[in-house]
């Protein structure tokens, strides 16, 4: 690889990681509202002949999830990959 194509990679990374940075805030600004925060199984049909399902389980608002930091071990293994 040549100085040119060398600079030309560069530039091309950069747009890459510019588009990747948008693409992130976007979906970071997105909240689901048509996805149901629960999974169901379907149990069968009531009286009135509508379909009854059974919740699950009810998974928490993303907001409300806080992540723990990863240990240094992992991190550092993460690094190396």
């Amino acid at each position: 690889m040549n100085q040119e194509q060398f600079k030309q990679f560069l530039k091309l990374q950069e747009r890459q990681a510019i588009a990747l940075e948008q693409i992130a805030q976007s979906l970071s600004q997105m909240k689901p509202v048509t996805v149901p925060n629960y999974q169901a199984v379907y149990v069968g049909k009531d009286k009135e002949g509508k379909n009854q399902y059974e919740r699950l389980i009810t998974f928490r608002p993303f907001e409300e999830i806080k992540a723990e930091p990863i240990s240094r071990k992992v991190a550092q293994i993460l690094k190396n990959d």
